[in-house]
Parts: structure tokens; sequence; C-alpha cells
């Protein structure tokens, strides 16, 4: 995990200065909760939302502010420009201790991270066997932007995704990659599809089941595995839509049923 933090280190810092700007606050260099987890549940990207960090650490934790100074009685802008500075690049190193924490407490308590973690318990996961974990360790708000600008900027994205799958080939632990969020999944094995490399993925199974009213939002629920060096295979799988907030009755029904299809086809 160290090589993998002191790589994404190297990275950010060779960029410009105008790329710095693009991707500020920059990179998450935090280890993850579970050094050898068996099961890596994955997102895109970590969030730099003050507002419901701020909601979360003051259910929990009062005395929370007195680790990066910042008012949690309410949004403000100015808050998250501070909660910004706090997570930026030129303070990763003073910080990492603080960030490594309320990594900790947001897969604890934070709403997205108790989605996943309910969808894994549906799954038959074991807590201790599972760590979040995200393809691109960069701070944004929405996805969506992060990924517009890597649009204009291909080469970081790239580089990115080969050190993350240099961490999984280092990392014998890992058996299988479960990604709970559809885009994720998509960037993954596009880049897998698009650049000759030494990691081949094959997907196996596909299936689309809708749920939400207007069917605009299918699940995708894809089965195949990801050949790394020496011959190891390791299972891949998407299940879309799992952090869906819309429609939560249906929702979870669907996830119940999905969750006793598949359940007994993870190791």
């Amino acid at each position: 995990m160290e090589k993998y933090l002191e790589n994404v280190y190297d990275i950010y810092d060779r960029l410009s200065r105008e790329e710095k700007e693009r991707f500020y606050p920059g990179p998450r260099l935090t280890r993850i909760d579970n050094e050898t987890p068996k099961y890596l549940i994955l997102g895109i990207n970590p969030s730099n939302s003050y507002k419901p960090h701020a909601e979360f650490s003051k259910k929990i934790c009062d005395d929370l502010s007195d680790i990066y100074h910042l008012r949690l009685n309410g949004y403000k802008k100015e808050s998250q420009e501070r909660f910004n500075d706090f997570l930026s690049f030129k303070n990763v190193k003073q910080n990492r201790g603080h960030i490594c924490k309320l990594q900790t407490l947001a897969h604890r308590y934070h709403g997205h991270f108790k989605i996943y973690r309910g969808f894994a318990k549906k799954l038959g996961l074991l807590e201790e066997h599972y760590t979040f974990f995200d393809l691109f360790p960069l701070w944004e708000i929405k996805q969506k932007i992060l990924l517009r600008k890597f649009e204009k900027h291909p080469k970081l994205k790239e580089k990115l995704l080969d050190e993350f799958l240099e961490l999984i080939d280092r990392n014998q632990s890992i058996e299988e990659l479960l990604f709970f969020n559809r885009q994720a999944y998509e960037e993954f094995s596009n880049f897998n599809s698009s650049f000759e490399m030494n990691y081949q993925l094959e997907q196996k199974y596909r299936v689309q089941k809708k749920f939400q009213k207007d069917n605009s939002y299918p699940w995708a629920i894809l089965e195949g595995s990801l050949l790394l060096g020496g011959g190891r295979k390791i299972k891949v799988w998407c299940f879309g839509l799992v952090a869906s907030y819309r429609y939560m009755e249906e929702a979870e029904k669907e996830k119940t049923n999905v969750a006793d299809e598949f359940k007994h086809k993870l190791k």
C-alpha cells in the first residue's frame, strides 16, 4: 500500500501548476482500513463535500471539529474552502493521520457507505473480509466533474489506473473486486479494453434489471475475471446503483432479490 501511495504522490507532485489547480485539493493519501482484504468494494473517487462530513461527525464526535478547525453548525462556503485546504496536497503530510481517522469514520457513519455496507451484508460478506477503495484517489465533490476533467488530462487518468492495477497485482489477499458504482466499473473495463497491458478483463455474464419507476436507471450486474501477473485470476463484479437513494423501498426489495440470486457465486 505504501508503494501505491508514494507513486500517487509522485504523479501529482509532477503535475504542472495549472494541473494541480484543476485537480485541487489533490490526492487522498491514506491507507485502507483493512490491509489484507478478501474483497475490495470500489467507487470512483473520494468526496471532499464538507456538508455530509460535518453532519455525521457532529452526531458522533463533537470534538472532531478540533481536528480540522471547522464549524460543524451549518454549511457555509468558507467552511468548504477550509475543508479543502485541510485535505489539500500542501497539507497532506501534516494532516494525514487526521484524514485517515476521518476516512475510517466516514466508512462507518456516512450515509453513502451505510448503503454500501447494507448491500454487502445482503451478499453475506463479513466486514472483516472487505474494505472500501476508490478507483481514482482524487478529491472531488461530484464524480462527473472529475471525469470531465480527465477528458483534458487522459494521461493522468491512465497513470492512476495503472497504479491501481499494480496495487491489485501486489496484494495477494484480494480475491474479488466488487464495483458498487456502475460508472467506476465502466471506467475500469474501458481502460482494460483500450490499452495493451498484461492485465486482461473478461466479461462472462451480463444482465440488466430495472427497478425504478421511470425505468431510467437500470441495474447493471456483470461478472468477469481479471488475469494478473503469474497467471493469478481474480473475480470482478459490478452491481450497479447500489447507492441509489431514489425509491428506497423498491430499491431495497430489488437489492435483496439480486443478493439472493448472486451471493452463492461469490467465494
